[in-house]
């Protein structure tokens, strides 16, 4: 389960037509499947509560450069939790030890049109209109 949330926004504007925005964010994730070792299958299911116990470092952020019409993006996307457990029957102790990191990138480049109007104002309010902004981009 994935909950977005947007935190801050920072945008910074220039007269040559520049325009810079950064804006962190956080995810409320958990764990829900299965997993399988040598045959033997075992759900898994972490809530966020644990995860937010055990996290080690998380990041997330979404900058956008414009100049004009142009533009680019790049969203970051980073997370490492770790956990450790010991248990022993008899004389044999057992210790696991768990990390796992998730990387996500997404960038791209952009083109906004110009505005399309869709018909008069009223009451001396602007205009409204639609822009078409496509874009391409990888992950």
């Amino acid at each position: 389960m994935v909950f977005g949330s947007g935190i801050a926004s920072v945008a910074a504007a220039q007269e040559d037509h520049w325009s810079v925005t950064v804006a962190p964010y956080g995810w409320m994730m958990s764990l829900d499947g299965k997993t399988t070792v040598r045959g033997t299958t075992s759900d898994v299911d972490v809530g966020f509560d644990t995860i937010l116990e055990d996290l080690d470092f998380g990041a997330m952020a979404d900058i956008r450069v414009d100049y004009d019409q142009f533009g680019a993006f790049l969203n970051v996307v980073y997370g490492k939790v770790g956990a450790d457990a010991g248990s022993s029957v008899g004389p044999i102790s057992i210790k696991t030890d768990l990390s796992i990191a998730l990387t996500f990138l997404d960038f791209g480049v952009s083109y906004r049109f110009d505005p399309i109007p869709l018909g008069g104002s009223a009451s001396g309010q602007p205009a409204p209109s639609l822009t078409i902004e496509p874009y391409v981009g990888g992950r």
